[in-house]
């Protein structure tokens, strides 16, 4: 496979002339955290462009669009975001962005459908922040009910339905993201250890199927559109980096050695430039984003660095 490079007028990206973070500048060596003056002029400057974001949103909103990913739902979670890290010192604060955040939702509740069930964007990621963020306000009545909503499209997402993929951004990695998320901040006992090896178990049989049938060099491998997609979105990355968040699953466990095998795999076709390819069809080192490319990749690798 041609591994062809671009010529500048071809990129999309710029070229990085500067050194490479020396992590001395800014962090503080004892705490890890941001030192002063930067940490209160971030927080300043934060609170600025939060109030433009939200101003823009108000101007360009689309009603129809809910999700996390493009809509109204990644407003929800970087309110949820903030709340837990800049404003998790001011009780005041931190508690106004959770009630920003449900208003947000709250709003948008009568548009699930149940048509997709991926955190970023279908109704697993608007149930899951519900679930959270009612919790988080002391109302753990309507946490659970959005949290057994979460769980029941659980036995969609397991059953071979040819059309679901496995990916993140549409598939079952996406919604296996959706449980975690909630596990993550609410607890272990939130979630069915039962139905997380379950959603694990249906990934990785679906990738040892199609392994077998393209005879693979990867033991597992996964399409979308007809296409061996690469990256973090619609790709083997993204869906090896989920199931290795939920490493404590049995299926992940017992399939450590291929999982460990398909990261090899993957870097057997990274670019000498460091990039990846954005499926296994393309030779041509052109995207550099968090979908397609190393950004993507980055996630991945360090977590296959932790675990094995």
């Amino acid at each position: 496979m041609s591994r062809n490079r671009l010529s500048s007028s071809e990129r999309r990206y710029f070229e990085n002339t500067f050194e490479d973070y020396d992590g001395r500048t800014i962090l503080q060596s004892d705490d890890g955290k941001i030192a002063e003056p930067h940490y209160s002029s971030f927080k300043e400057k934060t609170v600025k462009l939060l109030k433009q974001c939200e101003e823009g949103v108000k101007r360009s909103r689309d009603d129809h669009d809910y999700s996390v990913y493009t809509g109204s739902g990644g407003m929800a979670l970087l309110h949820l975001h903030l709340s837990e890290t800049l404003f998790e010192d001011n009780e005041t604060l931190k508690q106004q962005c959770l009630i920003n955040a449900l208003t947000i939702l709250e709003g948008n509740q009568h548009m699930l459908r149940g048509k997709r069930m991926t955190f970023l964007c279908g109704d697993s990621g608007i149930l899951s922040l519900l679930s959270v963020l009612y919790s988080k306000l002391g109302q753990e009545e309507k946490s659970v009910k959005y949290l057994s909503r979460l769980l029941t499209l659980s036995d969609s997402v397991c059953g071979r339905d040819a059309s679901l993929p496995d990916e993140v951004l549409y598939g079952r990695a996406g919604y296996l993201f959706s449980l975690l998320f909630v596990q993550k901040h609410l607890g272990d006992g939130k979630i069915d250890k039962d139905i997380l090896n379950k959603i694990c178990q249906s990934i990785i049989v679906s990738g040892e199927r199609l392994a077998r049938q393209e005879r693979s060099r990867a033991p597992l491998m996964y399409t979308w559109h007809e296409k061996h997609y690469v990256g973090a979105a619609h790709g083997i990355v993204g869906i090896i980096y989920m199931l290795l968040q939920a490493l404590s699953t049995q299926s992940v466990q017992s399939n450590l050695r291929n999982i460990k095998s398909c990261v090899e795999f993957l870097l057997s076709e990274q670019f000498s430039s460091g990039n990846f390819p954005s499926s296994l069809e393309s030779g041509i080192d052109k995207l550099i984003h968090w979908c397609h490319g190393a950004p993507g990749a980055v996630h991945l690798m360090v977590k296959a660095y932790q675990v094995y």
